[in-house]
């Protein structure tokens, strides 16, 4: 019984691993017929990935004060600013801005 589990772990594991590379020649597969269309995979901007959430919640606040107080080049800025770090802000009804990373 104890050989029978380690055989059914191995093929388990040997599976995972086996899809894993699987996984990785899709993705290199595609990526190659991508660039023949001159699509190319998008890498995640520094900027971005180095703006917390705790820092956008910030920007969106003080956007949503210079709004308030009808300073809309001020709320334009910082949408804009947010923008070229790849966050869109999204407004919706009732003053709530949603955002995302693109």
């Amino acid at each position: 019984m104890r050989q029978l589990c380690r055989y059914h772990r191995y093929r388990l594991t040997a599976g995972a691993m086996a899809w894993k590379a699987q996984g990785r020649l899709k993705w290199q597969l595609f990526q190659e017929l991508a660039g023949v269309l001159g699509l190319h995979a998008e890498q995640l901007s520094a900027s971005a990935a180095q703006l917390s959430d705790a820092d956008i919640e910030i920007q969106i606040e003080a956007r949503k004060t210079a709004k308030a107080n009808r300073n809309f080049a001020e709320a334009d800025n910082i949408r804009a600013a947010l923008k070229e770090q790849g966050i869109e802000l999204i407004d919706k009804p009732g003053g709530n801005t949603e955002w995302l990373r693109s």
